[in-house]
């Protein structure tokens, strides 16, 4: 029995559609994880005593994906208040690091910013540890 060109084909083609779309979907899927966060210990002269809160990590493609807040309890304003964020393997290798700046840059007291979709380039590893340190400056108001 033969089977028309015409049926080949078209099975052919609907093959290759339904991998082409497994593959695309599977490239873009981002992958909540879970990721130990702390406090770098590194010295940082602009090291301010504000803590960053993780709110979400996704591992997509060989990126982190941060999404988090800081808040300042403290009696002071800090300005150009930044993030330092470096990821780390299971085996202590750093993969990758960034800084983003909190949205707004200004914190003043009892306020909170937040960091929202920054990324990091893993190499294509996913991380273990997010380290991060809270940078700035303490702002002179009169």
């Amino acid at each position: 029995m033969r089977v028309p060109t015409t049926i080949i084909a078209v099975l052919l083609c609907l093959l290759g559609l339904a991998l082409s779309t497994a593959a695309s979907s599977s490239e873009t899927s981002a992958e909540e994880i879970r990721i130990v966060v702390r406090e770098s210990r590194d010295p940082q002269p602009r090291a301010i005593p504000l803590k960053f809160k993780l709110d979400t990590a996704k591992w997509e493609d060989g990126y982190l994906h941060i999404w988090g807040q800081i808040n300042n309890p403290t009696d002071h304003d800090y300005d150009f208040v930044e993030v330092l964020f470096v990821a780390i393997d299971r085996g202590r290798k750093v993969l990758g690091r960034t800084e983003a700046y909190c949205d707004p840059q200004t914190l003043t007291r009892g306020t909170m910013g937040y960091v929202t979709d920054e990324t990091i380039d893993t190499q294509g590893h996913e991380p273990a540890v997010l380290e991060y340190r809270v940078i700035g400056f303490q702002a002179s108001r009169h």
